[in-house]
């Protein structure tokens, strides 16, 4: 998968390996990377492996490792209708990272609100945390990117030879605006502050036309307070 960190933040059991009859937020989380990585490589035979895939995914559903063993929210059929939407999800959106809104809140612990019943997850996101009004707001967190270039063949490529001029980053809260930021390509590097919250982020490598070279699928995250998040994306470059 395009624009992904290949590397994974906890070690999840997977559904044979599951003991008991309830299922943990690492176990939905891999259930669920597992429909989206096989539609994303159905409709981009240059994706990287299944297990680059979805360790990535798993990682973010579980908040970097912080809530794979922790009770989920979501309800097994509401798990059933993300799986179902993905197995029709759209090649465009699967590319852009666009996941089906079914799916936005099924990897959350039952520590949090429960976003949806038996008829599956709400398409509603979580509201954003607001200070109380004797509460000073929150300090903001940090998302902090770095990038590389990489051609089919595993060579690294300069901006220049990638036709690339800027890396834009949206983020998507809750509730509220979006963020958007565009960097440099050749800065490699970029930070956006952002107020705690959950965000889906999208990262897309734009030519100097603003035509879209390569784009990182939409990542669902947490930004928490006066902390920063960092996200390595490796695009892929003709």
């Amino acid at each position: 998968m395009r624009g992904l960190v290949v590397s994974m933040g906890c070690v999840i059991v997977g559904l044979s390996g599951c003991s008991g009859s309830k299922r943990t937020v690492g176990d939905i989380c891999q259930s669920v990377a597992d429909s989206a990585c096989a539609r994303y490589r159905a409709c981009d035979p240059t994706a990287p492996t299944m297990q680059a895939c979805t360790a990535v995914l798993v990682r973010d559903c579980c908040e970097t490792g912080r809530t794979c063993g922790e009770e989920p929210a979501s309800t097994e059929a509401a798990v059933r209708v993300c799986e179902q939407d993905l197995a029709v999800w759209s090649c465009p959106a699967a590319k852009d990272g666009d996941l089906p809104s079914s799916c936005v809140a099924v990897g959350r612990p039952a520590a949090g609100p429960i976003e949806g019943g038996d008829e599956g997850p709400s398409s509603s996101p979580r509201p954003s945390p607001s200070p109380s009004p004797s509460t000073p707001a929150a300090t903001p967190g940090t998302l902090a990117l770095t990038w590389s270039l990489t051609d089919p063949y595993g060579y690294t490529r300069t901006c220049a030879q990638g036709g690339a001029a800027t890396v834009e980053v949206v983020a998507t809260p809750g509730s509220g605006s979006a963020t958007k930021k565009s960097f440099d390509c050749n800065a490699r590097a970029g930070l956006v502050s952002l107020a705690p919250d959950y965000y889906t982020v999208v990262v897309r490598l734009l030519g100097a036309s603003g035509n879209v070279v390569d784009s990182a699928p939409g990542e669902n995250l947490r930004v928490y307070e006066a902390t920063s998040t960092p996200r390595n994306l490796a695009f892929y470059v003709p």
